[in-house]
């Protein structure tokens, strides 16, 4: 009798220590976790991200990511600025040009098949540093480059190093985040690129339209500008859930515990531990190697087969279109054909842009971040499917319009192109997010891989034929586009379910 008595006194102090932080307005914990006499409260990774929030911890995490594909974006755009100016250095033909491109995405493309599985073995973070590594140096000795070989392998360079850590960029920040947050954390990491390429841009105009500095001096100027990345990676822990899936729990805890901090929250001595009723059939307290077969047997087990295939379609549809007309905008807007009876034979005539054509470029550069800030607002709050799905009628309907109505007018072409921008930004956006949503922890960055990759196959062939589609004319570049927006948006439409505020497993 007196061992019950003493155990019901203990449970109401408890529970009146509980009641009494709540009337108090302390910020508990997540109603999931359980307060237990004389132990510290348990959670798992999902209670314990969910209890710690979006601040300036989270935000921390995220812009190490932020910069690293900022830099990516600016070293797309950078060969469409210079190459103008790189083909008459070392007198070059459209061949030769086209494999500058060639030779970075190609790079990138095995690059990101091959080594992103690493990811899922060793972490995000090491693989992120070395490829931020890799894009400063690289990029920095491409300046110093003197001959046609040497560029070509320095951008080859580049492209390994892309390759090595864009998968974790995007995979990294929906891993840190609550579930009501991870929309704005990926979409926001990819309004990144198109930062990167507008920020150069306007580098550029200042650059080489107002000072008339060599090409040279904005690689060095892009490079030194997006270098903080590397410095805010060195203090940037690895990702919880990623610790937390693979059996190191005390390490995703400091992880976890890290971030409460930052963001100004009391942890109340949290404690991680997998949950009695996780359904995660996929973790284990030591995991198994990773290999094909185990790869495939989770990927059938997460009824996503039909998903993945849908997924790569998309992605490597709107990374043709994305990168496709990225590239081929400075060139519309400096040969300033719209019409069929107008083929640019001057494409070789001039070394260089000229201050007009570079402010255009950078006016048209500022739709793609404006546009993917509108859709980032609208994917959490109408889903991800129905906003992509919109997106792509979209474009299809803008695009065939445009396609029967080029002129000639260069303020009313600014505008059209201004118009087209945040479509085809915002379809790229698809395959980042859908495939962080979509895919269990134990293989998101392996999926990640195959997405960025099957991805590039579109960015290759886009960035190797466009040289010679804009020698024909600007409608046939415009028809393209059309044609495969069409494709993305049916890729969309078959996806089986919306991943709008689902929990990643």
């Amino acid at each position: 009798m007196q061992v019950k008595m003493n155990h019901d006194a203990q449970k109401a102090s408890v529970d009146k220590d509980v009641y009494m932080e709540t009337e108090l307005g302390e910020d508990p914990l997540p109603q999931t976790l359980t307060h237990k006499p004389d132990t510290a409260p348990t959670a798992d990774i999902i209670e314990a991200l969910e209890g710690a929030g979006f601040g300036c911890g989270t935000l921390f995490y995220m812009s190490g990511c932020f910069l690293v594909n900022a830099l990516a974006g600016s070293v797309l755009i950078i060969l469409s600025l210079i190459g103008p100016t790189v083909r008459c250095e070392w007198d070059l033909s459209p061949f030769q040009l086209s494999c500058l491109n060639l030779s970075t995405y190609a790079a990138q493309t095995l690059t990101s098949f091959f080594t992103s599985p690493l990811g899922d073995r060793f972490g995000r973070r090491p693989l992120m540093l070395i490829s931020a590594s890799g894009l400063l140096v690289f990029g920095g000795l491409s300046a110093a480059a003197t001959e046609y070989w040497e560029f070509v392998l320095l951008r080859t360079l580049l492209g390994l190093a892309t390759g090595l850590g864009l998968a974790h960029v995007y995979v990294f920040p929906g891993e840190v985040v609550p579930k009501k947050h991870r929309g704005l954390a990926v979409t926001g990491t990819c309004v990144a690129y198109g930062v990167g390429i507008l920020l150069t841009s306007f580098m550029a105009y200042l650059t080489m339209g107002i000072m008339g500095a060599s090409w040279r001096c904005l690689v060095i100027v892009s490079v030194a500008f997006f270098s903080p990345c590397v410095l805010i990676l060195l203090f940037t822990r690895e990702s919880p859930r990623y610790h937390f899936y693979n059996g190191r729990v005390s390490e995703a805890e400091i992880t976890v515990k890290s971030i409460y901090k930052m963001n100004g929250k009391d942890d109340k001595g949290l404690k991680l531990a997998r949950n009695s009723n996780d359904t995660n059939a996929f973790f284990n307290e030591e995991p198994e190697s990773f290999s094909l077969p185990y790869f495939v047997k989770i990927l059938r087990a997460s009824d996503n087969v039909t998903n993945t295939i849908a997924l790569i379609v998309a992605g490597i549809t709107s990374h043709f279109n994305y990168f496709f007309y990225s590239y081929s905008v400075p060139r519309i807007l400096k040969e300033g054909y719209c019409t069929d009876d107008k083929i640019a034979t001057s494409a070789n005539s001039s070394c260089s842009y000229d201050r007009d054509v570079l402010s255009n470029v950078s006016v048209v550069n500022v739709a793609e971040p404006l546009g993917l800030v509108i859709t980032l607002i609208l994917l959490d709050r109408f889903g991800r499917k129905r906003v992509f799905t919109v997106v792509g009628s979209f474009g299809v309907l803008v695009l065939g319009s445009l396609y029967f109505n080029l002129c000639e007018y260069r303020y009313l072409q600014v505008s059209l192109l201004f118009m087209v921008y945040p479509v085809v930004a915002s379809s790229a956006l698809a395959p980042y997010l859908l495939m962080t949503e979509y895919m269990p922890t134990i293989i998101r960055a392996t999926m990640g891989s195959i997405g960025l990759a099957s991805a590039s196959l579109g960015s290759l062939t886009a960035l190797f034929i466009a040289d010679y589609v804009l020698l024909v004319g600007a409608r046939y570049a415009i028809g393209i586009i059309h044609g495969v927006t069409v494709v993305f948006t049916i890729s969309i439409m078959v996806l089986k379910r919306e991943t709008m505020d689902t929990d990643l497993s």
